[in-house]
């Protein structure tokens, strides 16, 4: 009986032991532990996959929003724009948004095209700046013009109900359009565009949509 109870114990002790490592049960992936060892040797863009390998608990590593931030906050700091633009989306959830909008202008300043809305959305709102519509409506067309489909619909929006912009059902079709040829669903949004009047001329609309498809559009 004795021993049946040792071996019991053992077993147990075991099985406790293996639990006290990697929380997903796996171990890290070549992918990540090359992500390890590049980022631990200051290597921006690495210090970016292995946060967002964190961030998710991808690549056989564990879930872990610090090691995310930290490791996007090297990568930021280094002056990787999707590290800078990842870390302002973890404060702006944790409603720091003086340090969100931080991050936002330092990777819009380099050039991050979802960076440009995520900041546009806080002027239009207000959130964490005094409210501009008129400065959310220019990053969303900064946006725009680098073929983000999604700026693309929401600038035409601001088009369509004249946020930022003067009201101007054209220019909303063509983006609307244009959004639609970068793989954007803009159904429900073209629906609710007047048919006729307004100011709205199909013909013109239509030959600005194409403009902008051949300057800013997807291959739809």
């Amino acid at each position: 009986m004795k021993k049946f109870l040792l071996i019991i114990i053992n077993c147990c002790l075991i099985v406790s032991c293996n639990s006290t490592g990697n929380s997903t049960g796996k171990e890290p992936d070549k992918f990540a532990q090359i992500a390890i060892e590049k980022a631990e040797n200051g290597d921006h863009a690495a210090q970016y996959f292995l946060a967002s390998y964190y961030a998710d608990g991808k690549r056989g590593l564990p879930k872990d929003k610090n090691k995310a931030i930290y490791w996007y906050q090297k990568s930021a700091t280094g002056g990787n724009s999707r590290s800078q633009n990842n870390l302002a989306v973890i404060f702006e959830k944790s409603k720091n948004l003086e340090e969100a909008v931080y991050w936002y202008k330092k990777a819009v300043s380099n050039n991050n095209k979802v960076a440009m809305i995520n900041l546009g959305t806080l002027y239009m709102k207000g959130q964490g700046v005094n409210k501009d519509q008129k400065k959310g409506y220019e990053l969303l067309l900064r946006s725009a013009k680098l073929k983000e489909g999604k700026a693309q619909r929401m600038l035409a929006s601001s088009y369509h109900y004249g946020y930022g912009t003067k009201l101007d059902y054209n220019e909303a079709y063509a983006w609307y359009m244009t959004a639609k040829s970068n793989g954007v669903n803009v159904e429900k949004f073209l629906k609710s565009l007047p048919k006729i009047g307004k100011g709205f001329e199909l013909s013109k609309a239509e030959l600005l949509s194409e403009k902008y498809k051949n300057l800013y559009g997807g291959a739809l």
